[in-house]
C-alpha cells in the first residue's frame, strides 16, 4: 500500500513532491483572490471536460470472433486514460484498445485488455472488486447535473473468468434505482459475445441488440452517451473513458463522454431486424 511522499526505502515519490512543490505556494493566494463563495472560479471537478466519438456505421459487421480482424480504425476509441495514483510511473501497463460500431439493429463493441494475470470474481457478487470491463451507455444525451439514471441508462459489466462458473466469461447488465430494469440480469442472455484469452491479454467483442438497449432509435435520435472502465486487478489499475471510478461515474451519468452514430453510407435506412447487407441492397 502506498502513502506519504516517500516509499518504504524512503525514496521519494518524485512527481507527487514535485507537484506539492509546485502547488503549497499557490493555494492561500488563490483562495484569497475567489471572487464568489461557492469558489468555482478556482475549482472544478476533474475530468469535466468530456470526451466525444463520431461512431462509424458498420456496412459489414464483425465476426465476434476474438481477433479483431473485422475492426478498422475508424471505429477505434481513442483518448483512453489511466487513473492517476501514487506509484503510476513506476507501472509500466499497456493501455487497452476499445472499438465501437453501429447499425439499426444495435451496437458492437470490443475491447483488448493487455493482462498476464487475469483473476475474476463471481458475477453475482464482488466481480467489481477483480478483473472486469464495465461500460455505461445511454441512449439520449446526459445533462450536465445528470446524477442519476432514468430508463435510457445502462450499466454493462464483463467478468473474463468467474471462478464459480468453471472460469468462463459472463456478461451482465446491473440494475441501478431509476434504469428501466427490475433488477440485475446475469448472464444478460441476448448479448452476443466471444471472450478470448491468451497468455499476455484477453479479448471480449460482443454485440448489443436494440432491445436491450432501452429507447435506441438511431433513425431518430444518433446522440448517446457512454463511458468505458477496465480494472486489472494484479497492478492495481483502472483505464477509463470519459471518466474514472473515483468520480463515482457508476453513479453519474454526467460523468459520461458523448458518442455520435455517423449516418449511414448513401443515408441507409434499415428496418427493424434486417442486417446491414439486407439494408443496403434494399437501397440499391
Amino acid at each position: 500500500m502506498n502513502f506519504g511522499v516517500v516509499d518504504v526505502h524512503d525514496k521519494p515519490y518524485e512527481k507527487l513532491v514535485g507537484a506539492i512543490r509546485q502547488t503549497t505556494p499557490m493555494l492561500n493566494p488563490l483562495h484569497a483572490a475567489s471572487s464568489s463563495t461557492s469558489q468555482t472560479d478556482i475549482w472544478r471537478e476533474s475530468y469535466s471536460v468530456k470526451p466525444s466519438m463520431h461512431v462509424p456505421y458498420l456496412s459489414k459487421v464483425p465476426a465476434l470472433d476474438g481477433s479483431l480482424t473485422g475492426w478498422t480504425a475508424a471505429s477505434r476509441l481513442e483518448g483512453i486514460r489511466r487513473e492517476e495514483t501514487v506509484d503510476l510511473d513506476r507501472l509500466k501497463v499497456r493501455t487497452p484498445d476499445a472499438f465501437i460500431g453501429w447499425t439499426h439493429d444495435g451496437l458492437y463493441l470490443a475491447v483488448q485488455v493487455f493482462d498476464r494475470n487475469i483473476e475474476g470474481a463471481s458475477a453475482n457478487a464482488w466481480w467489481w472488486t477483480r478483473d472486469n470491463i464495465e461500460f455505461f451507455i445511454s441512449t439520449r444525451p446526459v445533462t450536465p447535473d445528470q446524477d442519476g439514471y432514468d430508463v435510457n441508462c445502462h450499466q454493462f459489466f464483463v467478468v473474463p473468468r468467474d471462478p464459480t462458473a468453471g472460469n468462463m466469461a459472463v456478461v451482465g447488465q446491473w440494475h441501478r434505482d431509476g434504469d428501466a430494469l427490475k433488477d440485475n440480469v446475469i448472464p444478460e442472455p441476448f448479448i452476443r459475445h466471444t471472450v478470448k484469452i491468451f497468455a499476455d491479454r484477453y479479448v471480449v467483442e460482443m454485440f448489443i441488440p436494440g432491445k436491450v438497449l432501452h429507447g435506441y432509435d438511431p433513425q431518430r435520435q444518433r446522440t448517446l452517451a457512454f463511458n468505458l472502465d477496465v480494472r486489472d486487478f494484479t497492478t492495481a489499475t483502472n483505464f477509463f473513458w470519459s471518466a474514472p471510478k473515483s468520480a463515482r461515474t457508476e453513479l453519474r451519468p454526467s460523468t459520461w463522454g458523448t458518442l455520435y452514430l455517423d449516418p449511414p453510407p448513401g443515408n441507409i435506412v434499415a428496418r427493424a431486424g434486417q442486417s446491414p447487407a439486407e439494408s443496403i441492397d434494399n437501397h440499391k
